[in-house]
C-alpha cells in the first residue's frame, strides 16, 4: 500500500524504481539473478570506474551513464520487489 502511494502520489516516488505490484518469489529470484549475471555486472562496473575516474560525467561519457543508471533502475526494481515481498510474508507470520 505504501508503495504504491509513493509511486503515485509523491513527486520524489514517481521517480525512483519502487514496485508496486506482488510478484512471486520465483519470479523475482529469475529476474534478480538474470540481471546480477557476471557479465553484465562486469560491464556496468567497468563503464562507470571508467567514467567516475575523472569525477565528472563529461559530454562524451554521458549517454553512457544514463544506460548505466537505467540498467541499475531495473536492478534496484527487482530489489524493491524483494522487499515487497518480504513485508507481505512478514504480514502472514
Amino acid at each position: 500500500m505504501k508503495n504504491l502511494h509513493c509511486k503515485n502520489e509523491c513527486p520524489i516516488g514517481k521517480e525512483r524504481a519502487i514496485a508496486t505490484q506482488l510478484r512471486s518469489l520465483e519470479a523475482i529470484t529469475v529476474s534478480l539473478v538474470s540481471r546480477l549475471d557476471n557479465d553484465i555486472t562486469e560491464d556496468v562496473k567497468r563503464k562507470l570506474v571508467r567514467i567516475a575516474e575523472d569525477g565528472r560525467v563529461s559530454a562524451d561519457e554521458r549517454e553512457m551513464f544514463q544506460q548505466i543508471v537505467q540498467a541499475l533502475d531495473v536492478l534496484a526494481l527487482a530489489v524493491s520487489e524483494l522487499d515487497l515481498l518480504r513485508e507481505e510474508m512478514v504480514c502472514r507470520w
